[in-house]
């Protein structure tokens, strides 16, 4: 049975009810995708060592999206140096 809301709503629903310790998995298996409870402690373990691979591939990603802006901004600075400095000659 489907229900009449939006994505995003369900989300943060389902993350609610995981922080009061109702253990709701997820999956995107093409099968039987979506949210599921865990059937046993080892399936939670499961999911929750799934998130925490996750969790640090969304970190790497940060720090190289973080590095990136740094560089960006270094460059738009010693280009804005260089222009100074040329005008000035």
């Amino acid at each position: 049975k489907r229900l009449r809301t939006d994505t995003r709503t369900i989300s943060q629903q389902v993350e609610r009810e995981r922080r009061r310790g109702i253990p709701i998995c997820a999956t995107c298996d093409p099968e039987r995708p979506g949210y599921y409870l865990a059937a046993d402690d080892k399936d939670l373990q499961q999911y929750c060592d799934k998130l925490r691979k996750r969790a640090g591939e969304i970190f790497k990603t940060r720090r190289a999206l973080l590095t990136a802006a740094k560089e960006r901004s270094a460059e738009a600075e010693n280009a804005r140096e260089d222009g100074e400095q040329t005008a000035g000659e």
